[in-house]
């Protein structure tokens, strides 16, 4: 391989112990260990925007609990399943049943497809089930309500005693709206939130993760030109704080490489293949060094789309609320 694609293949294998990151997977690993040893079932959120790590969290945890085959039987304690885009829970025993490596009939009725999947959780020795994408059972214009989806989960719980986790992006937490008796039973959501600018502990561990990436980098022998804070600066202009995205930056760059030194030009044509986060004011890496005022905008403007409200418990955060609270007034007066 070449310098770029040892690169590209260290940043894919970087695992980056930030506190989100270990806070989260903390709190999932005492839920699953709880489930092994034999404790009443739980059902876990674990709720962020896009490029938060849900995904790469859930499969730490699934790595950290491997299947095994026992005279040719799949044994697989903590399981991992994709919903799959417009699933209802009539199709939910179909995608743990592909987890499981189980063949699918083309016809089944939900009853027997049901019967099934419990019959080869029991098999397999089930305690855990981590479900990503499972804001999928609640997409938009989907026709089952979010009542009957949180009946579901409930209901596999207090029939196999099963844990369950569910993954998604911050809606999914209108299935605990839905269902008072899924409320009861579900642990308070662990949600995952971009880095804020600021807060001086997150943008100390936005820059470690920085750090991390440009290690990569460094190893091959190859630098960036532009100054520490001015680098910063423009790295959370261009991800909003989400981590999974300046990792998506970083593989980027390393396609544009041309000789030790990365210049700013590398820098802005990597970030142009990006579909970056918020309603972009300013493109990042230009000439200009993006101020806080922009970077907090940027970030709540990411959070808007995810229907979330940036806390306003810091002076730079109120005036990024109030001005994004005059930008949407002036919108709806021109138009």
């Amino acid at each position: 391989m070449n310098s770029s694609h040892c690169i590209r293949a260290a940043i894919a294998e970087l695992i980056i112990g930030h506190p989100a990151y270990v806070g989260a997977i903390d709190r999932l690993d005492e839920s699953v260990e709880d489930a092994l040893a034999g404790f009443p079932y739980q059902i876990l959120f674990l709720t962020g925007l896009s490029q938060t790590g849900k995904t790469a969290i859930l499969r730490t945890i699934s790595h950290r609990y491997p299947s095994t085959r026992q005279s040719g039987r799949l044994l697989a304690q903590v399981l991992y399943v994709r919903v799959s885009p417009g699933v209802s829970p009539k199709g939910l025993p179909l995608c743990v049943l592909k987890a499981l490596g189980q063949p699918i009939r083309s016809v089944a009725r939900e009853g027997d497809l049901s019967d099934r999947m419990k019959e080869a959780l029991i098999r397999a020795g089930v305690r855990v089930i981590l479900f990503d994408e499972a804001n999928h059972l609640i997409d938009k214009g989907h026709r089952i309500s979010a009542r009957l989806v949180g009946d579901w989960f409930k209901n596999l719980g207090d029939e196999l005693n099963i844990t369950c986790v569910l993954a998604g992006i911050p809606k999914l937490a209108k299935l605990l709206d839905a269902n008072e008796q899924l409320r009861n039973r579900a642990q308070r959501p662990i949600e995952l939130w971009p880095y804020r600018w600021d807060k001086s502990p997150d943008r100390l561990n936005f820059a470690g993760c920085a750090r991390k990436f440009l290690e990569c980098f460094t190893a091959e022998g190859y630098r960036v030109e532009l100054g520490w804070d001015a680098l910063t600066r423009h790295l959370y202009l261009l991800s909003a704080g989400l981590i999974g995205l300046l990792a998506k930056f970083f593989a980027e760059l390393a396609k544009w490489l041309d000789g030790p030194a990365i210049s700013l030009q590398q820098l802005r044509s990597a970030a142009e293949r990006l579909n970056l986060p918020g309603r972009r004011e300013v493109s990042p890496f230009g000439d200009a060094l993006p101020e806080d005022a922009l970077l907090m905008r940027v970030l709540v403007s990411e959070l808007a789309i995810g229907e979330l409200v940036l806390p306003s418990d810091t002076a730079d955060a109120e005036l990024a609320n109030r001005t994004a609270r005059a930008l949407k007034a002036e919108f709806h007066v021109t138009h």
